[in-house]
């Protein structure tokens, strides 16, 4: 949300809203009131007040914010700050008046020259380094079968959005990233980051089971198969305790606790450079629609390279290889780009999509336990929720927050 306190966007094209306001009364109790009169005999700041205010200032503002995000707006101009004898705050907008109107695209907002080509190059830059990455990280794979490298390889492309904005920015612009790096933001967003992605795990396995019931497969054959095949399901179960049921209690309980703490700062990389940059440009430029979708295919088309060349995802020999999964990714990462991209809309604070993210990352792959390794040729549909059948309720759900705010 961008706000302004003169009347106008210098190179913006403007629709007025409406009026939007936010306020808030602070006060302090009798023991600092105290303390703060004891100050003004001797002189200096009375700290407490100036944080008080500066509390009541933010608070203020913050529900402006909200108030102009439920007009559907892009931007306040002619913000004004009135301190009133109460020391508190009330942040107004006056109807009728140039001042204090809620502004969001008139189909025409333009960037500088320069920001055009800043933006410009941070795809060049986000896609040139991360591309590279991965096609020297897979080489080291399938030439050299070095996992280790491959993994590293993925680790560093992860951070490459990042390293794109701070070139751009920093080098280029020398403009300031526009992140939001703040820990804040409603608990109930940080819950739902933190859960919400078993949640739709969940769901796709459920959902994706409920389709192909024959596809339910409880005799252990994938973890006998993922322990090299030489014990049974009852050896394993018997001699390392190991059973569809304990696999999925550790593997969730890692994946709802720790999990999403440690991938976080993985994440951060990606959620920095898509979500904390790319997205509000796109929305910017094309609208919330618009620019989500195209958002999400331009996520989905950065990985490309890994999917064409190790089967990233879902493998190489699947059902439609590999166009299918090519198309079936680019739908899974508007759906996801959607949901981050509300969280970090709704809290400004960039930990949070990235918190989702390693969740994510984390858990979706928990139900494939429950499929036969014979069936991987259908992983492109699920059970995981990157599949075509197990991305339905987080893709309904990206399509209900876009359009009831479209």
């Amino acid at each position: 949300m961008l706000i302004v306190t003169i009347n106008e966007i210098p190179g913006k094209k403007l629709e007025a809203l409406g009026v939007v306001r936010g306020s808030t009364v602070q006060s302090r109790n009798l023991g600092h009131d105290m303390m703060a009169g004891f100050r003004t005999l001797v002189g200096g700041e009375v700290t407490d007040y100036a944080d008080m205010l500066t509390e009541a200032r933010q608070i203020a503002t913050g529900r402006m914010v909200k108030d102009a995000e439920s007009l559907g707006a892009d931007a306040v101009v002619g913000m004004r700050i009135d301190y009133h004898s109460h020391v508190g705050t009330e942040c107004q907008r006056h109807a009728g008046r140039s001042r204090g109107h809620c502004l969001r695209n008139g189909g025409e907002i333009r960037m500088t020259a320069k920001e055009k080509q800043g933006f410009g190059l941070y795809f060049l830059f986000a896609f040139g380094m991360a591309w590279l990455c991965q096609v020297g990280g897979c080489m080291a794979l399938l030439q050299q079968n070095n996992a280790m490298l491959y993994q590293l390889a993925l680790i560093v492309t992860m951070f490459c959005p990042l390293l794109a904005v701070l070139l751009v920015q920093k080098a280029f612009l020398r403009q300031p990233t526009g992140i939001g790096w703040k820990v804040q933001g409603k608990r109930r967003y940080w819950l739902a980051a933190w859960f919400g992605p078993a949640v739709f795990t969940v769901l796709a396995a459920v959902l994706y089971f409920a389709v192909f019931p024959h596809r339910l497969d409880l005799s252990g054959s994938w973890l006998t198969a993922a322990y090299g095949g030489e014990m049974d399901a009852q050896t394993l179960r018997r001699e390392l305790g190991v059973s569809n049921l304990s696999y999925m209690l550790e593997t969730g309980l890692f994946a709802v606790t720790l999990a999403p703490v440690i991938n976080m700062f993985a994440a951060l990389g990606e959620e920095a450079g898509w979500r904390g940059y790319m997205m509000p440009h796109l929305k910017e430029q094309l609208g919330l629609l618009n620019g989500r979708l195209l958002g999400g295919v331009i996520w989905g088309v950065w990985h490309w390279p890994l999917m064409l060349l190790v089967g990233y995802e879902y493998g190489t020999n699947y059902l439609g290889a590999p166009v299918l999964g090519l198309f079936v990714w680019c739908i899974v990462c508007f759906a996801l780009n959607t949901l981050l991209d509300w969280l970090y809309e709704k809290t400004g604070c960039i930990w949070v999509p990235s918190i989702a993210h390693g969740a994510f990352n984390a858990v979706a792959a928990l139900f494939v336990v429950l499929t036969n390794p014979a069936d991987s040729y259908y992983n492109v549909l699920g059970p995981a929720p990157i599949g075509l059948i197990g991305m339905l309720p987080m893709l309904a759900a990206a399509v209900w927050l876009t359009l009831r705010r479209s």
